[in-house]
């Protein structure tokens, strides 16, 4: 037995995609933290974005980072001894994937654990396409 399905209305104007560390770190096989499983995703988010701009839906990239002096990498340290390193500002492993490199955003965020939901750094990139976070 099935519910009946659910449909709201979108309302743009209260909405927005969120795109959630897609970076080369977890994505690309030579990433420290690579997830194969990820693969299986680019191209539904790829498509619910190209949906969302469409429809004038914000589109909002967040990458992980971390500090890098321990402060906000919980139990993340536990597995990977070295995500300091990792997940180093400098370190271009952080960086978006190509796919969404340079696609315009409306914001990007560069956060520290779960920050970006509660305490973000916004950065605008007003959809120039051109804008890195």
């Amino acid at each position: 037995m099935s519910k009946p399905l659910v449909r709201w209305a979108l309302q743009p104007s209260r909405s927005a995609v969120v795109v959630v560390d897609m970076q080369k770190v977890f994505c690309e096989p030579q990433g420290a933290l690579y997830v194969p499983a990820t693969a299986a995703i680019v191209q539904p988010i790829a498509a619910l974005v190209e949906a969302a701009r469409a429809a004038a839906v914000p589109v909002i990239y967040l990458r992980h980072v971390v500090r890098g002096d321990g402060s906000d990498t919980g139990r993340m340290r536990d597995l990977y001894p070295n995500v300091d390193d990792i997940l180093a500002r400098d370190d271009p492993g952080i960086e978006i994937i190509e796919r969404w490199r340079h696609a315009p955003a409306t914001w990007w965020s560069t956060s520290c654990s779960t920050a970006a939901f509660t305490t973000p750094t916004w950065t605008p990139c007003c959809g120039s396409g051109t804008s890195t976070p």
